[in-house]
C-alpha cells in the first residue's frame, strides 16, 4: 500500500474516533446533532472540508457560534459560548430566551393541506386543534 494511501486511511480513522468519542462524550441526540446546558439546546455539526466541528446555540434572538478542531473540546466550547450569552444578556439587561407567542407557519403540500382540512371537520374540530394534538403526540412518543 503506498504512503498516501495509508495517510488517508489514518485520516478517515481518526475523523470516525473522533465522532465516536464526540457521542460517547456528549451523548449527542443522534436524531439532530443537538447537545444541551442550563436549558439551552445547540447544534453539532462537522466540516469535512475545514476539519471543524461547529455549532450555534438554538432558540435566542443572537446567533452565538461556536468550533473546535477536536471532538473532545466541544462540550467546553459550548458551555463557553453559553456562559458568556448569559453573562453578556446579563449584563446588558437583555431577555435571555425568546420567547414563544404560539404561533408559527408550516408549509405543507396542497394535497396534504386539503386532506388535514377535511379530515379536521370530519372529527369536529379546527385544523389548528389538529395540528396542536399531532404536534402533542409526536412529543409524547419521542
Amino acid at each position: 500500500m503506498q504512503l498516501i494511501e495509508k495517510q488517508v486511511i489514518i485520516i478517515i480513522k481518526i475523523v470516525f474516533v473522533n465522532f465516536y468519542v464526540l457521542n460517547l462524550i456528549l451523548k449527542i441526540n443522534a436524531m439532530n446533532n443537538t447537545i444541551s446546558y442550563k436549558g439551552f439546546i445547540g447544534s453539532v455539526n462537522y466540516d469535512f472540508k475545514k476539519d471543524l466541528i461547529y455549532g450555534k446555540i438554538q432558540h435566542i434572538q443572537d446567533v452565538v457560534k461556536y468550533k473546535t478542531e477536536f471532538a473532545a473540546d466541544v462540550k467546553k466550547v459550548f458551555i463557553k459560548a453559553v456562559n458568556k450569552y448569559i453573562r453578556d444578556c446579563k449584563q446588558s439587561n437583555k431577555r435571555i430566551v425568546k420567547t414563544y407567542n404560539g404561533r408559527f407557519k408550516l408549509y405543507i403540500p396542497t394535497t396534504l393541506h386539503q386532506s388535514a382540512f377535511s379530515y379536521a371537520i370530519a372529527k369536529g374540530i379546527s385544523l389548528n386543534q389538529l395540528v396542536q394534538k399531532a404536534i402533542e403526540r409526536e412529543i409524547e412518543a419521542a
